[in-house]
């Protein structure tokens, strides 16, 4: 209890008087006096609990070590303090296989205990035990700096997670493209496609971040590759209603015609079916052919009229019959 509060005056006073500095909370975590301390950012008492002997490297129920902990919320005086104790600076959580470096590219204030960890020897490329990496932390919240830092010390931009996202699938899903250019300037891989969250470019279509997709088509985002599922990129943006990014794709050369591996949708049957008129006249000024049926026989039109647009499904039915 007084580690978690910070008490180093009680600390000193319960070590002196026979506590055991290396004792475990058998009821909330199995967690010692070292950890709660670090949990805390309360460097003082670190100082107490390691000179009487505290475990540096000891881990909790859930596998975490006191370096992590301390890294997690940014406690640069704890970190410091934890490695001149000894603290092994690469050890693993043991149930994820994350590590210190991980969880401070991980916060918002987490640069300058990354630059402590790598000057103390932590590795840029160690990976979780799912392939989560520090500069996938880093580039999942956009933290500019550390991400920048861990490609100076030789971050992988094209390691992949065990499901195969990359720094660059996340750092897309989180919108920001100052992050995606510096990915990709270090040699990310544009095309990667991950098995649930499909290609890049689809996780920045998902989310909605234009200026994220303009910067991966830029950087040579197939636009007529994998999006996710058996949907195309254009299909996913088509389902989300936006004009805009709908516009962006078909200036960047996407196919209005593809069917769809699975059902043999058009992406004008998809926009006819949810209603947007304003997509549906794009499609149609860049090509899209109206007359085209579905595997089940359907067409745009009849789309339409599924859910009640019968306007739009007698102007598509008009301009089928040319």
């Amino acid at each position: 209890m007084a580690a978690r509060a910070g008490r180093t005056d009680l600390v000193e006073f319960s070590l002196s008087n026979g506590a055991q500095v290396n004792a475990r909370d058998q009821q909330g975590g199995n967690v010692t006096a070292l950890l709660l301390a670090s949990h805390g950012g309360h460097s003082d008492s670190l100082v107490v609990l390691l000179a009487h002997g505290a475990d540096v490297n000891s881990q909790d129920d859930a596998g975490t070590n006191a370096l992590t902990l301390a890294a997690s919320g940014a406690h640069l005086p704890s970190v410091r303090e934890l490695l001149t104790g000894g603290a092994k600076v690469n050890a693993r959580q043991r149930l994820s296989g994350n590590t210190a470096l991980m969880a401070a590219a991980n916060t918002v204030t987490g640069y300058d205990v990354a630059v402590e960890l790598i000057g103390a020897g932590a590795s840029a490329t160690q990976r979780g035990y799912d392939g989560y990496d520090a500069l996938m932390a880093a580039a999942s919240k956009c933290r500019e700096r550390t991400l920048e830092l861990l490609l100076l010390n030789g971050a992988d931009p094209r390691a992949s997670t065990s499901d195969g996202k990359t720094a660059l699938t996340l750092a897309a899903l989180d919108g920001n493209p100052v992050c995606v250019q510096r990915l990709l300037k270090a040699g990310a891989d544009v095309n990667a496609s991950s098995r649930d969250a499909g290609s890049v470019l689809a996780q920045g279509l998902v989310a909605g971040h234009t200026r994220t997709v303009a910067a991966l088509l830029v950087g040579g985002a197939d636009v007529n590759g994998a999006g996710r599922g058996t949907q195309t990129p254009l299909m996913l943006t088509v389902r989300g209603g936006d004009l805009t990014l709908t516009a962006l794709l078909l200036e960047a050369g996407a196919r209005v015609n593809t069917l769809e591996a699975s059902t043999g949708n058009t992406a004008l049957m998809l926009a006819a079916n949810l209603g947007h008129a304003a997509i549906v006249t794009l499609l149609l000024q860049s090509g899209a052919d109206p007359s085209i049926r579905a595997r089940d026989g359907w067409t745009a039109a009849q789309a339409a009229r599924m859910i009640g647009e019968e306007a739009l499904a007698k102007q598509l039915e008009a301009l089928a019959e040319r």
